[in-house]
């Protein structure tokens, strides 16, 4: 099944960078783009940006920290309803280079 939607609540912010947990992860681990990955290693740039912008808004499928990723802010969310002051939250940030703009420099 693809994945309908966007890991993204911007209401949980960081209220205290010293106190974030942080946790980087890579848009390849949370998305399976194993198979976008590939085609650029096979087919090089040009076919890997025609590919990009072709399913620029089909859904991707969940990857192995999807779950993972849901249940942080899940916890998140849960922490300020108890606590609207609490400042000890996850911070996740997600690192890519995988998009036609960026892919096309």
């Amino acid at each position: 099944t693809g994945c309908s939607t966007v890991i993204l609540n911007p209401q949980v912010t960081q209220k205290d960078p010293k106190h974030a947990l942080v946790i980087a992860v890579t848009t390849r681990s949370i998305f399976d783009l194993e198979e976008d990955h590939q085609l650029f290693l096979d087919k090089g740039k040009e076919e890997y940006i025609r590919h990009q912008k072709a399913n620029a808004d089909k859904p991707l499928q969940a990857g192995t920290a999807f779950a993972f990723i849901k249940a942080v802010q899940t916890v998140n969310e849960e922490l300020l309803k108890k606590n609207p002051e609490e400042k000890t939250l996850f911070d996740v940030i997600i690192l890519s280079n995988h998009t036609p703009k960026r892919s096309e420099e």
